[in-house]
């Protein structure tokens, strides 16, 4: 069965999702962490900037409310997953721009 959609266009939809902590993109932060497509079916990991995030449940929330909501996608499934400790040096130039951090 051919795929309605790529990894790409998950990732387009989720990337309006912003962490309300940091002000960006969970996507451009690096917390999609894994996008398997099975024709009209996706499953997503997610994690969080930290086990302890306040708002981890709100993210997830939002994840699942935007897939659920995307008419191309049949079924999903959410996993929130840990994966390494992310570092500042995960960040793109225009995220670390944006912290006013140094290229």
């Amino acid at each position: 069965m051919e795929n309605k959609f790529d990894r790409q266009y998950i990732l387009d939809i989720l990337r309006p999702i912003m962490d309300p902590d940091l002000g960006m993109s969970i996507v451009d932060l690096g917390l999609i962490v894994e996008v398997i497509i099975a024709g009209a079916n996706v499953t997503v990991d997610m994690t969080l900037t930290t086990p302890d995030c306040p708002y981890g449940p709100v993210l997830f929330n939002m994840v699942e409310s935007t897939l659920r909501r995307d008419p191309l996608i049949d079924k999903f499934s959410l996993n929130l997953v840990w994966t390494e400790p992310r570092t500042l040096d995960d960040l793109s130039d225009m995220d670390r721009l944006n912290m006013g951090l140094d290229i």
